[in-house]
């Protein structure tokens, strides 16, 4: 018994023994204590909103904590890596951190310490191999403690993101680099390093051991530096989005064999790219040199130079051009090939299909022509996941291949000269995320197998030929995210199944045919849709006064929908609306108060609607920009604008009162102001142009305002239109206005102003329209008019000027239209009229002649052209608008012929002088004319034949003058009315009684009446077949060219608009 008690005791206290060491060797294990305590010093300053230092950091051993790394090789496990990256810490950084004496890996990336500076107490840990504080919100100079971490390899302290206002920044110097001998990584991405004293370059030169160097977004100046020779293992060299400018050098190819990728994107190089440099580099494979634009090459040199180990290439943005070489295809290994926004013209070589791996291809918004390369066709599977072509002059149809890139998930075609229609085939691509078609000429139905895109995520099919019913289907895509069908010729009506696309943001259907009633409540399960465009339709909009939607609108537009009653009620719960178009609708009654409190409203177009009542006297919406109210009834005084405004359109309305003084004042930003058009009285402020303002368009017009015009007006600089017309204003030019060099149209016609043409105006070099008709101005026409070198419109009817027509005034090239009736000028007509070219021309030129500022909102001219016989308003004034009118002065002489020169000329109009001699014969080139009227002056002899040969001559007046013989017949001449020849006593023949010319004129009159009753016979069936052919040929054209289409209605817009002057459309 007492043997088994002693040989208990002896094997209890070999279990204590055992005990006693495993729990010493255990405490051996667990991180010091020092070194716990320092970790717990760093976790007491800092902000965890994540709990991941709050809930892990806790215990004896400090080894076991999250983001802790110890040293297990050792009899004393030291703390050798800390790595709480992207925990959103923020607070202080306590000196315990640094306090690690055997710490080799620290990372404090992806944090928020929110703008204190790099503790200098790094520089202690003298162990450190990696540091990571990239994007951690530390801000101010980098310390120059840094430079003591001598066994440092890899360094981060990169700005990816700029989340807060705190930057890193190398003032001074960057000696604290050149010690850190053993970095083999160094990342300063948007550290600025724009103002170190010395040259970046000599920074890092002694770095032998650099392998990749990161310096994006550093702000580094000038060249590259010689220094990089030193880098001879360099294989990954950043240095985009810098201030780089210099050409690239051709000892870069000896930097370093081993170079796998280069970045010099988005800097300022310049010069041709070295395909020497590009030939040397084996191993590249990567290559980004894109937005340097002034880099100039040939794509052909520069690909077949490149590595076949060449995987990333991007030129986009450069000055590269030439021709696609077919060799393209040896590029096995190519990844990534962006040649975007280049000078590249030509065909796509088709063998580009055999690129088996590349996965992005983006060729945009080139010079490229031919058709689209057969995608697809090859029996091996493609990995092309990336594919635009977009913004080129790519004609064809739009191949089915395309429907075996199973792969695909981006496809931009959009802006080329596509036709045809869409290959049902595109349904096929399962993986589809983004599908642009925009602007090309593709046709047919919208086919229904793109309803299988169940990953479809954006749709833009706008501005193509595309017509029939919109497929149902379309509302299986669940992911979509937007659809844009704007601007083609579809029909029918708004699918039901709309109402499926859950995922809806944005919907424009806008500029269509399509047709019915559309209830806006349809919409109501699109319950993320922000944005609506359903403008322009034949179908009309019935809003419901009591529904509310379970949207919230940022975006609507709803113009010429046909909506009836009274404003929207709905819109009072849109309170994110911030774009808000219902213009050209038949809405009634005042606006409501509550529109005024949209407070993020920025754009307002309720124009050409039938609102009446008055606004507020100030308007408080603080985010609104543009104010487009124009065409109603709104009555009372002005409104004061909010302080944001940029424009501000009420012109067409029943405003009375004066000009507030203080309107510029309360919206100094204001660059578009219109009044125009309403009952305003009183003179205009002199405040409206305060010193430093940026008004841009300043319409007046059609007001009762009266005064004189103010010296202020000089102050707005930067002027391009300044519409005074038809007020009743007096006095003489005020000298300021020569200060308005930018101004292009200066309309002061319809007013009480006199004195001469001041030679201040000579100033005015900008202006395209010069309209000063209708006042009491006098004196000659200056000489000096000839400096106005783009001048396209002069009127200067309706005043007292006197004197000759100055010659110089054919220097003026650009000049379309010419008005100087109704004056007193006399002399001959210059007969170097002939020399100005744009008349001459008989193509059209320039544009339509307008103004933009401030969205969408513009200024549109009224000219006044006497034309066929009456005043006819041009609301928009066409090119082909080109005539002169010189009628009711003291001219006299003859016509020269040399005004026959002006081919282009449509209108001439000659009467009521006393102009004499013959008709030039000459005048039968002016093949364009459409209205001549040389009536009331002292022409003679015989009307020339060759007058016959001007075939759209419609309006014709050569009444009352001294002319004989035969009326010519034939063509226009059947058309014309015996008013056209009245007056002139020697003339005969039809239209007139007198159809028997006697034989004093050398006419025989045998058989002349037969022959007339013959030609109207032939005219009737000619004019009906050619009206027939005509009306067949628009219509086919119109049928299926859209760009056609729009152009004709353009056109047909501005002749209803000539006839109906007094509607703006």
């Amino acid at each position: 018994m007492g043997m088994f008690w002693r040989s208990a005791r002896f094997e209890y206290a070999n279990l204590v023994v055992v005990l006693f060491v495993f729990t010493i060797n255990v405490m051996a294990m667990a991180c010091p204590e020092v070194e716990r305590l320092n970790l717990l010093d760093f976790k007491a300053g800092v902000i965890d909103p994540l709990q991941s230092l709050s809930s892990s950091w806790q215990g004896r051993n400090c080894c076991e904590w999250k983001g802790v790394r110890c040293d297990a090789d050792t009899t004393t496990p030291h703390v050798i890596e800390v790595d709480v990256s992207n925990q959103r810490l923020s607070g202080d950084v306590r000196p315990g951190l640094f306090r690690l004496e055997h710490l080799e890996r620290l990372d404090l990336s992806g944090n928020n310490f929110f703008g204190p500076r790099i503790p200098t107490d790094v520089g202690r840990l003298q162990t450190l191999a990696y540091l990571n504080l990239s994007n951690a919100g530390f801000d101010g100079q980098i310390p120059v403690e840094l430079g003591s971490l001598s066994k440092l390899r890899r360094l981060d302290l990169s700005v990816y993101e700029q989340q807060f206002p705190y930057i890193l920044r190398s003032w001074g110097s960057t000696k604290w680099l050149k010690t850190m001998k053993s970095l083999e990584e160094l990342r300063l991405d948007g550290v600025d390093m724009s103002i170190a004293n010395e040259d970046w370059g000599d920074a890092i030169s002694n770095l032998s051991d650099l392998r990749r160097l990161h310096l994006s977004g550093c702000g580094l100046p000038g060249a590259l530096p010689l220094s990089l020779l030193n880098h001879t293992f360099l294989t990954h060299l950043h240095l985009p989005l810098n201030n780089i400018n210099s050409q690239i050098p051709a000892w870069l190819q000896n930097v370093s064999s081993h170079l796998v990728s280069l970045d010099l994107s988005y800097n300022y190089l310049f010069g041709p790219i070295p395909s020497g440099l590009i030939r040397s580099l084996h191993h590249l494979d990567t290559l980004d040199l894109a937005g340097n634009t002034n880099l100039a090459g040939n794509v052909n040199i520069i690909l077949e130079a490149a590595s076949s180990s060449l995987a990333y290439l991007d030129l986009s943005y450069t000055g590269v051009g030439g021709v696609l070489p077919s060799a393209i295809s040896n590029m096995s290994a190519m990844r990534s090939l962006l040649l975007s926004e280049t000078n590249i013209e030509g065909a796509i070589p088709p063998s580009i299909v055999n690129l088996w791996e590349v996965e992005k291809l983006d060729l945009s918004y080139n010079g490229i022509t031919g058709k689209i390369p057969s995608f697809g066709m090859g029996s091996k599977a493609c990995s092309l996941s990336s594919l635009s072509l977009a913004g080129n002059k790519l004609e064809g149809p739009v191949h089915d291949s395309l429907g075996n890139l199973s792969k695909l998930v981006f496809l931009d075609l959009s802006a080329n000269n596509l036709e045809g229609s869409i290959p049902s085939s595109i349904g096929q691509l399962s993986s589809l995320v983004e599908l642009h078609l925009s602007d090309n000429q593709l046709s047919g139905q919208i086919p229904s197998s793109l309803g299988n895109l169940s990953s479809l995520g954006w749709l833009e099919l706008t501005s193509n030929q595309l017509n029939d019913n919109i497929p149902p289907t379309l509302g299986h895509l669940s992911s979509l995210f937007e659809m844009d069908l704007n601007i083609n010729f579809l029909n029918g009506t708004i699918p039901s199944t709309f109402s499926k696309l859950k995922k809806l943001v944005k919907l424009r259907l806008s500029y269509n045919n399509l047709e019915g009633t559309v209830p806006l409540s349809q919409f109501d399960n699109l319950t993320v849709l922000t944005e609506l465009d359903l403008s322009d339709n034949h179908f009309s909009v019935h809003i419901s006064p009591t529904w509310i939607p379970k949207f919230q609108l940022q975006w609507l537009e709803l113009s010429s929908c046909n909506i009836q009653g009274y404003f929207p009620t709905f819109l009072s719960t849109q309170y994110d609306i911030w774009q808000l178009d219902l213009s050209n609708n038949n809405i009634v009654g005042g606006i409501p108060n509550w529109v005024w409190d949209l407070s993020e409203l920025t754009y307002l177009n309720v124009s050409f609607n039938r609102l009446e009542g008055r606004l507020p006297k100030k308007l408080t919406l603080v985010s609104l920009q543009m104010l487009d109210l124009h065409n109603n009834s709104l009555e009372g005084a002005l409104p004061l604008p909010p302080p944001g405004l940029w424009a501000m359109e009420l012109s067409n309305n029943n405003f009375n009162g004066s000009i507030f003084p203080e309107i510029i004042t309360y919206a100094p930003m204001m660059q578009f102001l219109s009044f125009s058009g309403n009952k305003l009285t009183g003179p205009i402020p002199r405040s409206i142009c305060p010193q430093g303002n940026i008004m841009e368009v300043l319409s007046l017009s059609k007001n009762k305002l009266s005064g004189t015009i103010p010296a202020s007006m000089g102050n707005c600089s930067a002027i391009t239109v300044l519409d005074l017309a038809e007020n009743h204003l007096q006095g003489v030019l005020p000298q300021e206005l020569g200060n308005l060099t930018t101004v292009q149209t200066l309309n002061l016609h319809g007013n009480r102003l006199k004195g001469s043409i001041p030679l201040f105006l000579s100033n005015c070099t900008a202006v395209e329209v010069l309209d000063l008709g209708n006042n009491n101005l006098e004196g000659n026409i200056p000489k000096w008019i000839a400096r106005l070198a783009k001048l396209r419109i002069l009127m200067l009817r309706s005043n007292r000027f006197d004197g000759p027509i100055p010659h110089e005034i054919t220097a003026l090239q650009a000049l379309q239209i010419l008005d100087l009736s109704e004056n007193r000028l006399s002399g001959d007509i210059p007969s170097n009229l002939g020399k100005l070219s744009t008349m001459a021309n008989g193509t059209q030129t320039g544009g339509l002649l307008r103004s933009y500022t401030a969205n969408r909102v513009q200024y549109v001219n009224q000219i006044t052209v006497s034309m066929k016989g009456q005043d006819i308003v041009y609301v928009k004034v066409l090119t082909i608008v080109k005539s002169i009118d010189l009628s009711n002065n003291r001219l006299s002489g003859n016509i020269p012929r040399e005004m026959a020169s002006l081919k282009g000329l449509i209108a001439l109009n000659l009467s009521n002088n006393a102009l004499e001699g013959r008709i030039p014969k000459q005048m039968g080139e002016m093949v364009q004319l459409e209205s001549l009227d040389l009536s009331g002056n002292r022409l003679n002899e015989s009307i020339p034949a060759e007058l016959v040969s001007l075939t759209f001559l419609a309006y014709l007046n050569l009444s009352n003058n001294m002319l004989s013989g035969r009326i010519p017949r034939g063509n226009q001449f059947l058309t014309f009315e015996a008013s056209s020849f009245q007056g002139n006593v020697g003339l005969c023949g039809l239209p007139l009684a007198n159809t028997t010319c006697s034989a004093s004129s050398g006419e025989v009159g045998n058989g002349d009446e037969d022959e007339d009753e013959d030609d109207m016979k032939w005219w009737a069936v000619a004019v009906g077949l050619s009206y027939g052919v005509g009306f067949a040929v628009v219509v086919g054209i119109l049928s299926f060219n859209i760009r056609a289409r729009v152009k004709f209605w353009r056109f047909l817009d501005g002749i209803i608009l000539s006839i109906f002057p007094c509607f703006d459309f």
